[in-house]
């Protein structure tokens, strides 16, 4: 390749680049560079014609710049000293553009520079940090020993903890020392399948208090991606559900529903022989009519009180309806 088609070809790269020779302070520490060659790209970065930049040095056109941003600059010549190319990033506000800016030294006391432009990859990676901490449910990526990797912002509102706060920490740390084994069992499975649904946990917020959390989680390689819902309350309603549909609201026994449905399990040879003891509350109809149902009621508590405490534990004992028990 002849030295013309070099400098046609790195001129009409959409990489930005410079060659700069770098300049030495009396002791022998790099400081400053000197621009030697750019391309059009470079150009388009800076904002400036290669007649402006060719034989100036980077700290005379960066003069009225702030302190920390001509160091900043200056640490360029310094980066050129490491025999490995170094990478970081730069943002050019008047072009509203990122850069990968790599930095590297093929000959003694010169310097070079290549920018990439990486606005579309940082814009997408803003988009996902921004959506996923706008979610409303905890997400969380861990490892495959249940290490927090990162964690959103609902950790604060769901746990009550920063995210710095539990990244770093293991899944198992917050867990009810009662659900060791189960939790366990949730990471090993993860190691042996893709997905773990609907996995229901107490774990520990930053109050002390623990609440149910419901975890989705999908390893994809050595990582795992988990959505979690806080699903203490729905689960608190869900049992007061099954409650009354099993109990009597008013006396807190089993109601008739639950009692026909025991009898039908029960019902087999080797629960046999099953007693049975049917009774009513006499003149109860009276006392509503004397002192209202109020009273009526309290007397069908009194009676309901009194039932559970000549029983067994084991007895079960329901309200069948109106003024009738039944213990079985």
């Amino acid at each position: 390749m002849t030295e013309d088609t070099y400098k046609m070809i790195v001129e009409k790269f959409p990489i930005g680049f410079l060659h700069g020779q770098i300049i030495y302070d009396s002791e022998g520490v790099p400081y400053d560079f000197q621009f030697i060659k750019i391309n059009a790209a470079y150009e388009r970065i800076i904002g400036l014609d290669r007649s402006q930049l060719i034989g100036k040095r980077a700290s005379e056109l960066l003069q009225n710049l702030p302190a920390e941003r001509v160091e900043w600059f200056r640490d360029f010549s310094q980066k050129a000293l490491s025999p490995n190319i170094k990478r970081f990033t730069q943002y050019v506000g008047t072009m509203d553009t990122w850069y990968e800016v790599t930095v590297s030294s093929t000959e003694k006391d010169r310097i070079s520079f290549g920018y990439t432009d990486i606005s579309q990859s940082i814009q997408r990676s803003t988009y996902l940090e921004r959506f996923f901490d706008i979610i409303p449910n905890l997400l969380c990526i861990m490892d495959l020993n249940g290490l927090f990797i990162k964690v959103n912002q609902a950790c604060k509102t769901i746990l009550g903890y920063l995210p710095q706060e539990i990244e770093g920490n293991s899944f198992l740390d917050y867990i009810h020392y009662q659900e060791t084994q189960a939790n366990e069992t949730f990471l090993k499975k993860l190691s042996e399948q893709v997905h773990v649904l609907n996995h229901v946990n107490l774990y520990r917020c930053k109050d002390g208090i623990f609440r149910e959390l419901e975890w989705d989680a999908h390893r994809d390689d050595n990582r795992i991606y988990a959505i979690v819902r806080d699903v203490t309350e729905k689960r608190k309603k869900q049992k007061h559900i099954e409650y009354l549909s099993y109990h009597d609201m008013l006396t807190g026994l089993f109601n008739r529903q639950f009692l026909e449905e025991e009898l039908k399990r029960l019902n087999t040879e080797r629960n046999l022989p099953i007693s049975i003891i049917m009774g009513d509350i006499n003149k109860l109809k009276i006392i509503n009519d004397a002192f209202g149902h109020e009273k009526g009621d309290e007397l069908i508590k009194k009676a309901a009180d009194v039932l559970k405490q000549c029983c067994r534990v084991d007895d079960l004992i329901a309200r069948w309806g109106g003024d009738e028990f039944v213990i079985l």
